[in-house]
């Protein structure tokens, strides 16, 4: 414990005074994770916690990076999530995507069923010296420099790392990091848990066949030509063996080889000075042949000294057989090449589950239930919606998920009956976000207006214990808020970034119009929004209440008289009556518990007036159908830009 405190104050020391500096190396994040479970597997063992790896097998078999600070900054991530977890599991997941500049931006996360952190701790985080929550945390051992010298040292190789955390039910961190790409072939699969000495980890299948080629393997040990020989027989490649660099040098005169592999330590000659005689050797047929050293001594840090001494590869002992393959099909001439893997076909149905499990998506755009959108299209484009609560006489209900508004007519029609919308709590919003988060890597939550109730606020406040998570005031509710929730989620699928997607949100909030005709003004008094005698005229005149979202806001416009079906045809028209204004794209429709023919009619009504390319007719969701009442309308759509 004191080394590690020592270690980390010299670590510390080092960041601070600007002296640390990154070693970049080739690597194989295959073996760096591998690393990394036998360093924690003892103390997840000693506290009986669920290890879970989740490694992508399509990550690049060899990477560019400072390997030791990578393992430094996780091995660091992933002792905290065991010191603060005491029951349950904890998770290490990677995964990658290309970016534009060919390089690889590798997300690895840690995820755990611990403590949590408090909102209020965490932006105090990654301060030296400083550990949160003492009280509960008092018998936990450390220098409270473990998170600080993390985040230094992401910040130091141009990454980024977030944390969302619940408190009470765990954390997550991931840290994001461009790697440089030097070997495209993927890692494949590989069992991280398994018993070191066994063959349970590794399920092997050749890469390739090429009964063309020939390669010399040179090595004085049998065991090992044994070894590689039986790992090659199922590429079917032609291989010759020599023992001595004597032998070597007699098979090179007599065979061009596609490939030699050279043993660094030959009983007569090492294999640099092999090396250099094959380049020269008067008559050889090998002088421009690839050549690749096989070593024990093999470490990422000294492979490109043996590259600069004129090898193609290097490969260390004991030897991997994907490592093997990939080398040597790196190597060999295309055209000899008969047959190549494609690693898509060997997922198994366990490894495919999991990377539709992982984060795949990388932006994914929420709402609450009163966006009133079709089933279809929120399937389309994947939104999740957040279920609001309707308090009645026999309890509670979620919206959309324990209640339809189909069944509710009785309810709003009786005045007896007692039926209340009411928002979710905080904690519901987190566990939300929490659930959206283990298939996404951003959330953009599209909220209620913030002046129509205490959703949105709420919605803000759980999200202040998420790193990733975006709420957008939307400014409406039902179909404008529907419209906003749409072109968000269009915008993520064609790959813009939050802050992309945030500053277009912004750009249309102010072009949004929601209108809504309400059957009567008993619903509307009772909110508060008219006085009494207001509202006994509007009963005796056989009123009907016109109310439109402005500025986050509903504002009554004045009132439809005559029957409902009439008011509503004359609503439209009025809505819809400067055709240059409006915006052809979409229109939204949502009603509240009208009939198939009714629903006709107003479509009807909409195309005589104007044309659009899509017109959505959506019944409202039991909230906003307690808002409003039976036969409400509702229409919604974007303004040109003037």
């Amino acid at each position: 414990m004191l080394l590690s405190i020592v270690n980390d104050v010299l670590d510390y020391s080092g960041l601070e005074n600007g002296k640390m500096e990154l070693v970049e190396v080739n690597y194989n994040p295959k073996n760096m994770f591998r690393d990394l479970v036998k360093m924690v597997m003892v103390r997840m063992q000693e506290k009986k916690l669920q290890f879970i790896v989740d490694i992508d097998e399509t990550l690049p078999q060899i990477l560019k990076g400072d390997e030791k600070r990578i393992k430094q900054v996780l091995l660091n991530i992933l002792i905290n999530a065991v010191k603060y977890t005491n029951s349950g599991s904890v998770t290490l997941s990677a995964w990658g995507k290309r970016n534009d500049d060919g390089k690889l931006v590798l997300r690895i996360a840690v995820a755990d069923t611990g403590i949590g952190i408090k909102q209020e701790d965490l932006e105090n985080l990654y301060d030296s010296f400083k550990r949160v929550d003492n009280v509960r945390n008092v018998k936990v051992e450390g220098s409270g420099l473990g998170l600080a010298i993390t985040k230094q040292l992401v910040d130091l190789m141009g990454g980024e790392i977030k944390v969302d955390s619940i408190y009470m039910k765990g954390s997550e961190f991931t840290v994001i990091i461009e790697q440089d790409i030097i070997d495209e072939i993927p890692i494949g699969s590989y069992d991280y848990m398994a018993t070191e000495g066994t063959d349970e980890g590794k399920k092997y299948r050749q890469s390739f066949e090429a009964p063309e080629a020939k390669i010399l393997i040179v090595d004085d040990n049998d065991s090992s030509l044994l070894v590689v020989t039986k790992l090659l027989k199922a590429t079917k490649l032609q291989i010759d063996v020599a023992k001595s660099g004597e032998e070597c040098l007699e098979k090179t005169l007599e065979k061009a080889y596609n490939i030699v592999i050279l043993d660094n330590m030959l009983p007569d000659i090492n294999g640099r000075k092999l090396l250099k005689k094959l380049r020269v050797q008067e008559n050889g047929l090998c002088k421009n042949t690839p050549a690749i050293l096989f070593s024990a001594s093999i470490t990422d840090h000294n492979k490109q000294d043996y590259m600069e001494l004129g090898f193609d590869g290097c490969l260390g002992k004991p030897v991997d057989s994907l490592e093997l393959e990939a080398e040597i099909l790196k190597l060999l001439p295309q055209d000899l090449v008969e047959y190549r893997l494609d690693y898509k076909s060997v997922l198994t149905d366990d490894s495919i589950a999991r990377m539709r499990r992982r984060k795949i998506k990388k932006i994914a755009v929420t709402s609450d239930c009163v966006c009133d959108l079709p089933q279809d299209l929120l399937e389309q484009y994947d939104i999740k919606l957040m279920y609001l609560y309707i308090e009645t006489d026999r309890g509670a209900f979620q919206d959309t998920r324990e209640m339809a508004v189909d069944n509710i007519a009785g309810f709003l029609t009786d005045k007896s009956s007692r039926l209340k919308p009411i928002s979710a709590q905080v904690e519901d919003f987190e566990q939300f976000y929490a659930d959206v988060l283990t298939e996404a890597v951003d959330i953009i939550h599209i909220s209620t207006a913030e002046h129509v109730g205490v959703t949105y606020s709420r919605a803000v406040e759980a999200a202040r214990g998420f790193a990733h998570v975006h709420v957008i005031d939307s400014g409406a509710i039902s179909g404008g808020q529907g419209i906003m929730v749409l072109y968000a989620a269009k915008l993520a699928q064609e790959g813009l970034s939050v802050n992309e997607i945030k500053a277009e949100l912004l750009k249309i909030k102010g072009r949004i119009e929601t209108s809504f005709l309400l059957p009567s003004v008993n619903i509307f008094y009772k909110s508060g929004f008219t006085d009494r005698i207001s509202a006994q005229m509007c009963n005796i005149l056989n009123a009907h209440p016109v109310v439109r979202m402005t500025q986050s806001q509903m504002k009554m416009l004045g009132v439809r008289f005559g029957e409902i079906e009439a008011a509503r045809r004359h609503f439209i028209h009025f809505r819809l009556r400067n055709k240059r204004r409006i915006a052809p794209g979409i229109l939204i429709i949502t009603h509240v518990c009208l009939s198939v023919k009714e629903q006709k009619e107003l479509i009807k009504e909409v195309n005589r007036n104007m044309k659009f390319e899509k017109i959505i007719v959506q019944k409202a969701c039991v909230t906003d159908a307690c808002c409003a009442g039976v036969g409400t309308i509702g229409v919604s759509y974007l303004v040109n830009v003037k």
